[in-house]
């Protein structure tokens, strides 16, 4: 057992010695206060300026984004992209919470398609259809409206017009002119 174990060098560990800093109990110079108060009115001017900023953007956004669908979708941009909470995106957009969760009973209506491709034969079909319509009374016209709308592609207020050209029992060739007249123009 009298074997010779080999010894590893190692260097000595380095005394570190702890010193304390420097502290300046000295009362500060009149230049560095007023250097300090300076800063502080510049910094208060930024505040101002950034908060006056983000209200004029905040009014933009609620006069571009009028409809709560439209700043749904906003919503979800700003949580994506930017990653923010939705408590913290639906105040910046002034956007109640509660409008999030929100969804209408109607259907999205469809994006309207070209009137140009309407033709006359549709424009007949619809006046001599609306004129059968009108000569039963006890319908009104909203049943005539909807019955219409299923066959036709035509909006409340253009088949209005055609139903109180035909109560006013003028002939169809009135109502086909005005119908001709509102496709003109759009």
């Amino acid at each position: 057992m009298n074997q010779n174990t080999p010894t590893l060098p190692f260097a000595p560990i380095p005394i570190i010695e702890s010193q304390a800093p420097q502290i300046d109990f000295s009362p500060p110079a009149e230049n560095s206060i007023e250097a300090l108060i300076q800063e502080i009115d510049a910094l208060k001017g930024a505040v101002h300026q950034l908060s006056r900023e983000n209200d004029s953007l905040k009014h933009l956004i609620d006069n571009i984004y009028s409809s709560p669908s439209e700043k749904r979708r906003l919503l979800l941009v700003l949580e994506r992209k930017y990653k923010i909470s939705r408590r913290r995106a639906c105040r910046l957009l002034t956007f109640a919470r509660s409008t999030c969760w929100y969804r209408g009973n109607t259907p999205q209506s469809e994006p309207e398609e070209s009137q140009a491709a309407i033709t006359t034969l549709d424009m007949r079909q619809l006046i001599h259809r609306m004129a059968k319509l009108s000569r039963q009374a006890q319908n009104g016209f909203i049943p005539i409206d909807a019955n219409l709308q299923e066959q036709f592609e035509y909006g409340l207020k253009r088949i209005g017009l055609m139903h109180a050209a035909l109560l006013s029992r003028t002939n169809l060739k009135l109502a086909m002119e005005i119908f001709t007249v509102w496709n003109k123009e759009r």
